[in-house]
């Protein structure tokens, strides 16, 4: 079985239209330390690296080689506002060369819109 992993992140501006957030990205690191060696021939008891997933739209949205440590998730159009949840999963092989991943790391990022300010009058009313 693969160690489950400590992740965290970090946003990135971006001018965006209203309903987005000022993020175009969304920047990953995190701490992983194998207790298999890296794959190579053949595919046995072996570390293959990490699966990043959105889990609210079932998208895996990248693969990553065992030695990455942080990735940063360019989201097209800009960061929406609302909550965005991620799992980071170690993928391997078991001693019978079957794929095998590690529990899920799971970070939610729920990025708010600004609080809506009352609009004020100022003038003279006659």
């Amino acid at each position: 079985m693969l160690r489950g992993i400590l992740l965290g992140f970090m946003l990135a501006p971006l001018l965006a239209a209203a309903q987005h957030s000022p993020y175009t990205q969304i920047a990953f690191t995190w701490d992983y330390t194998p207790n298999l060696p890296i794959c190579s021939n053949p595919l046995v008891s072996c570390f293959s690296g990490f699966r990043m997933s959105d889990e609210l739209s079932g998208h895996v949205v990248a693969n990553l080689p065992p030695l990455a440590r942080s990735w940063t998730f360019v989201v097209p159009g800009g960061v929406w506002y609302g909550k965005h949840v991620f799992d980071l999963i170690a993928t391997g092989f078991d001693v019978n060369g079957v794929a095998d991943q590690s529990a899920p790391a799971k970070v939610v990022v729920d990025v708010e819109p600004p609080p809506t300010v009352p609009a004020t009058f100022m003038g003279v009313l006659n």
